[in-house]
């Protein structure tokens, strides 16, 4: 059976399968999944690499705070700090600071040279 698409279901179709393959990620694993899309309108072939498929390495465990931090992006955490502890969610990592919001909405930036410890909730 073919379904003909309109050209704004097509074009729907593209940014979601361009969505998709963002949200997996870039991953240098040799191993991965191929995709391959072939409809009478149009061929699309991509790989994807997905961690954990395959014969490929597991992830190595992080070997810096900022490394550690990079991957707990959108995760709870709380950070130890001279000053004292900061919890909440952790939204952004930069080459100095943190950004991580509390419950209450409050934004704290903290500098990267000041984290202690670093435990995710």
């Amino acid at each position: 059976m073919q379904v003909a698409l309109t050209r704004e279901q097509r074009l729907e179709l593209l940014q979601r399968l361009l969505r998709l393959s963002q949200s997996i990620g870039n991953t240098t694993s040799s191993s991965g999944a191929g995709l391959s899309i072939d409809t009478p309108i149009f061929d699309l072939n991509f790989d994807l690499n997905i961690p954990g498929l395959g014969g490929g390495s597991t992830p190595s465990t992080p070997s810096t705070i900022p490394a550690l931090l990079a991957t707990l992006v959108n995760e709870q955490v709380v950070l130890s700090t001279p000053g004292g502890t900061v919890s909440g969610t952790l939204i952004s990592v930069q080459t100095d600071y943190v950004v991580v919001v509390q419950a209450d909405g409050t934004l704290n930036l903290v500098p990267l040279s000041k984290i202690q410890t670093v435990r995710e909730l």
